[in-house]
């Protein structure tokens, strides 16, 4: 119908928890971050845990905890880096409060774009004076993809500006992680959902778009998806398009 609004968004991010109260699994994780959250300071971090398992979520549900809905009224820009006569393009997504990127985007020039970003932030001060942490939160993303070099400016950036800036990083494996970095950290954990909780989660997001498929069918979508629920969550958005 001429008109009509039609919400196109993607169902992980519609679906995505807004807070702490609305994650839905991995509760002793909650546990955890409603701890850090209390502090008056806290250390560097790290969520590591497999692809899709909700790392980035319950890292702006910790966000949200300490900074309130702050932290999602958010914008977001593609900046220029020069080096030399190279110029390096890098998104980067920031609040009042914090800032995130995923610096190994910029391949060979990921530890360029570190040492700047922080020196950036950790030289601005937050904008809301009531606010109980007075440093930034600066995430970052796919740390495991960074270069050794990066990894190694990254070390030495953390301990420089500790003061001014925190850092909440996520990775798929801490493994890939050089160990200075790991030991200046607190780690934290994300395993994948059950198999029972994807399925809750999908029969509540098929109920609320009225998604006409089977049992059947979404039992298979919980099977197949490898406990990754961004894949199970787009798969199910899909079987609606087809």
């Amino acid at each position: 119908m001429e008109g009509a609004y039609t919400d196109e968004r993607l169902w992980m991010d519609k679906y995505q928890p807004k807070s702490i109260e609305d994650l839905d699994f991995n509760h002793n994780i909650t546990d955890i971050l409603k701890t850090i959250s209390q502090k008056e300071d806290f250390p560097h971090l790290i969520f590591y845990g497999p692809e899709g398992a909700g790392k980035k979520t319950r890292i702006k549900a910790l966000l949200s905890l300490i900074y309130n809905s702050g932290v999602y009224r958010v914008n977001s820009e593609m900046k220029e880096l020069k080096v030399n006569s190279t110029s390096i393009e890098y998104s980067i997504t920031s609040s009042n409060y914090h800032l995130e990127l995923t610096p190994s985007d910029a391949e060979f020039y990921d530890r360029v774009v570190i040492q700047k970003v922080i020196k950036e932030s950790a030289s601005s001060t937050i904008i809301d004076v009531k606010c109980p942490k007075k440093f930034k939160v600066i995430v970052l993303h796919e740390i495991d993809n960074l270069t050794r070099e990066a990894q190694a400016a990254l070390r030495r950036t953390m301990e420089k500006y500790t003061k001014s800036c925190r850092l909440i990083m996520s990775c798929n494996s801490l493994t890939k992680i050089i160990p200075p970095i790991r030991s200046r950290c607190l780690s934290i954990r994300v395993p994948c959902p059950s198999e029972s909780d994807i399925k809750t989660i999908l029969t509540n997001i098929k109920l609320s778009e009225s998604v006409n498929i089977s049992d059947r069918q979404l039992e298979l979508i919980v099977q197949s998806c490898d406990r990754n629920i961004r894949r199970a969550v787009n798969s199910l958005q899909l079987s609606k398009i087809i």
